[in-house]
């Protein structure tokens, strides 16, 4: 782990797909019909779905714009858009 480098969202690019650790500052929040959308870096959005959001308040997981963010998970790329969903806390890291 002394050499771990997550990929930062504003570079990412179309070979980044798949299971990845993501790194970035939000500079978007917004609610949509189907949950709450956060964007990284102007590059990638993050997804948390309806469903799943009584997850994050249970376990006072706040978001607030500038905050700095570690992710893991699928990263998408469709459309020319980025896109990663979270499904629990434990996909945010420390």
């Amino acid at each position: 782990w002394a050499d771990f480098k997550p990929l930062v969202a504003a570079k990412l690019s179309s070979k980044n797909t798949g299971y990845q650790y993501v790194s970035g500052k939000i500079s978007a929040l917004k609610v949509t019909s189907k949950g709450l959308q956060l964007t990284l870096d102007n590059t990638l959005k993050v997804n948390v779905y309806k469903q799943y959001l009584t997850l994050f308040t249970a376990l006072n997981s706040n978001f607030l714009l500038h905050q700095k963010l570690l992710l893991r998970g699928k990263v998408k790329h469709l459309n020319g858009n980025f896109n990663l969903s979270l499904y629990h806390p434990a996909q945010i890291l420390p």
